[in-house]
């Protein structure tokens, strides 16, 4: 018994066998491992700030990407606001050439109507004119006629009375009617335009106009009523005209302005 406690006071080293090699490579490989441990860490790292760093660049490109498509954008919106507005000046200014062709085509043909409207008025004038020319012309000739016309029947009135004259022997005073009492002496003158005849021995009388039916004759005058009558007309329209013609005035004659007048 005695034995047994000496051998179990006195511990025997125990002979290393294939476990005790296990677990001392075990050991090493654990302190192998734990020796490791910190550049893995900045292996892991340099590889997570890669990451990073790519991320980031690739974020950057993303923005730089974004940022360039914004400005291409906007260059091409402002191309297009630059082109839309040369569009515009240029429909304004074709709009406005079109206004201004058509403002001097207006004037244009403002300006030849004014022309034609007084080339009109002028015509107008001319023809008013050449009718005023043809209308005094007309007159002045028509006036000449007259003239003519009253000379002529002057003439053959003149003629006529000569006539009587000479085959009655009346003399007739030819003097207007102001100066007949005192050139030819007779009592009956006072009535205007009073033609006078005088007849060698015949005694004084006074006949009235032969449209009036009013004549009366003296009964001792020698002459037929006829010649009488013939005497008086013929006396009446050359003394009307002639008084006229001295008097510048047209002469109505009427019951009692002419008279005829016969004296010894």
């Amino acid at each position: 018994m005695g034995g047994k406690c000496g051998r179990s006071a006195t511990k025997q080293p125990r002979r290393k066998g294939p476990q005790d090699m296990r677990e001392k490579e075990g050991q090493e490989g654990s302190e192998e491992a734990l020796s490791l441990e910190p550049e893995v860490d900045e292996e892991a790292k340099m590889q997570q700030r890669q990451k990073e760093e790519e991320a980031r660049r690739a974020q950057q490109e993303e923005e730089r990407r974004a940022a360039e498509r914004m400005q291409k954008e906007k260059e091409e919106r402002e191309a297009e606001e630059l082109q839309r507005a040369r569009e515009e000046a240029e429909e304004a200014r074709r709009r406005q050439e079109q206004e201004a062709r058509q403002r001097q085509e207006e004037a244009l043909q403002e300006e030849m109507r004014r022309k034609e409207e007084a080339e009109r008025k002028r015509a107008e004038q001319r023809e008013a004119e050449e009718a005023a020319r043809r209308a005094k012309t007309l007159d002045r000739e028509s006036r000449r006629l007259q003239k003519e016309r009253d000379e002529q029947e002057q003439r053959e009135s003149l003629e006529e009375a000569a006539k009587a004259r000479r085959k009655s022997g009346i003399r007739l005073c030819e003097k207007p009617a102001k100066m007949v009492a005192s050139n030819c002496g007779s009592p009956y003158s006072d009535a205007p335009l009073s033609p006078v005849l005088r007849a060698a021995r015949a005694p004084f009388m006074q006949e009235a106009l032969p449209h009036t039916q009013t004549a009366s004759l003296h009964p001792s005058f020698p002459y037929t009523r006829r010649f009488a009558e013939l005497a008086m007309y013929s006396l009446q329209r050359l003394y009307a005209k002639q008084t006229a013609r001295n008097f510048n005035q047209d002469v109505k004659l009427t019951e009692g302005q002419i008279g005829v007048t016969i004296r010894a």
